[in-house]
């Protein structure tokens, strides 16, 4: 199926036994709290059972940064099945900066977030930190 960014998508029906949704959301805490963010990267969430594919959470280009609201970093996509039998349940893999400024781009910096989030049963959140810039806070809820 191609995008509009002439990318190639392959669509994959997996049937799960026993699986639940995981619902996601990524919220930016910077210490700097004025002015805008903007956020470019990539997020994507993983599991043993999707082998070697991953879920694609978020993906912007420096030159094409997607814009922060209220602090919530907008995803591609807010969900993910994964099976409650095997553990962990999801790991959510970052590699994002947030590029902040108060009044003009080019005052601005880029901010790195980049680790692994590894989630087990009744964990709902999870956060990186950038000691002196703020946090990258994820949260997952299950249905």
């Amino acid at each position: 199926m191609p995008t509009r960014y002439f990318r190639d998508i392959d669509v994959f029906f997996v049937p799960m036994y026993r699986a639940i949704q995981a619902s996601l959301c990524v919220n930016l805490d910077l210490t700097s709290g004025s002015g805008c963010s903007y956020a470019y990267g990539e997020i994507t969430a993983h599991h043993e059972f999707y082998g070697d594919f991953n879920v694609l959470l978020f993906q912007c280009g420096e030159d094409d940064m997607a814009e922060v609201v209220d602090g919530r970093l907008p995803l591609l996509r807010t969900w993910a099945a994964v099976p409650i039998y095997l553990e962990p349940l999801l790991i959510i893999k970052l590699n994002l900066s947030v590029f902040t400024n108060s009044d003009h781009v080019n005052d601005g910096h880029a901010i790195s977030f980049q680790g692994d989030l590894t989630f087990y049963h009744d964990q709902y959140e999870k956060t990186i930190c950038n000691a002196d810039h703020g946090t990258v806070e994820v949260q997952i809820g299950y249905r």
